[in-house]
């Protein structure tokens, strides 16, 4: 089996698998009558698209919650991905450099009664390709794999290009990282908290329409996994409303990584990472 030793698989549902890269992040494979969706590429430590193939003979199409490089690294492994084209660029300009500094910064954080994954940075190639063919989504496209439909909802916030999936058939969010417990948005090019807050309450809106959460980093232990506790989102949202009006303070916090204090909020479940200068949008 291709790589098998850096992938541990769930089938959560069924023909729904969560695929956890050696914990450095979770890929979702979902197959229907006729077709399946990977929802993110990963890091890149492995040969993922021939693992994939292991689980599913039928063909598969691409798709990037975002383009960060957990999520987006393994793309050139492909011919085509989807990927909202206000994040074109950073699945563009990702690099093995940044894809093994990640792999390094986050094996160094992992709990010592965990087992070490199977992999050695090393194994965090370029792949020799091209970049694949980045095709546009929009907000309500919908991935039609055979008596399985599972539609896009553009929610900016994380990334500007940030989306999440909602499995009508499986009744499953895929929420990549735009409704953590750990929401990081602190980086350069996040929208304000103000505008995902407006996207978060738009998929809160649709909670009827799923009663799962899967984020992006979701461990499967032992051949098991768990979707998100009930209420991050929720939280999340609650959170942001906070941060706007000022009835949840702002602290420090250390940096991820050893890296700089950061300014978060927490209410309920969630932290926040936010920019206190990128709070509400300007006009």
């Amino acid at each position: 089996m291709a790589d098998a030793k850096k992938y541990l698989t769930a089938e959560y549902r069924e023909k729904t698998w969560v695929i956890c890269e050696s914990f450095l992040d979770d890929m979702f494979l979902l197959e229907g009558e006729d077709a399946a969706l990977l929802i993110d590429t990963g890091t890149g430590i492995g040969d993922l698209k021939g693992y994939v193939e292991t689980l599913t003979d039928k063909p598969v199409t691409v798709v990037l919650t975002h383009g960060h490089v957990d999520h987006a690294g393994g793309v050139r492994q492909f011919d085509k991905v989807w990927v909202h084209s206000d994040d074109f660029e950073a699945v563009r300009t990702l690099t093995v450099e940044a894809r093994r500094g990640y792999a390094a910064n986050f094996l160094g954080s992992l709990p010592r009664n965990i087992e070490k994954p199977s992999f050695a940075l090393e194994d965090i190639t370029d792949y020799s390709r091209d970049l694949p063919e980045l095709l546009p989504l929009e907000d309500g496209h919908v991935f039609d794999l055979g008596g399985r439909k599972v539609e896009v909802i553009h929610t900016p916030g994380h990334t500007p290009g940030e989306v999440v999936l909602i499995d009508h058939g499986a009744r499953i969010l895929f929420s990549g990282d735009a409704a953590n417990p750990n929401l990081l948005m602190n980086f350069p090019n996040c929208p304000p908290i103000e505008t995902a807050l407006r996207a978060l309450l738009r998929v809160q809106a649709r909670e009827s329409e799923f009663d799962a959460n899967f984020n992006g980093h979701i461990p499967v232990i032992d051949g098991k996994t768990w979707p998100l506790p009930d209420g991050v989102l929720s939280d999340c949202i609650e959170c942001m409303k906070g941060v706007m009006d000022g009835s949840v303070p702002l602290e420090t916090a250390p940096g991820m990584f050893g890296r700089a204090p950061r300014t978060v909020a927490k209410y309920g479940k969630v932290m926040i990472s936010c920019d206190p200068n990128n709070i509400y949008i300007k006009d």
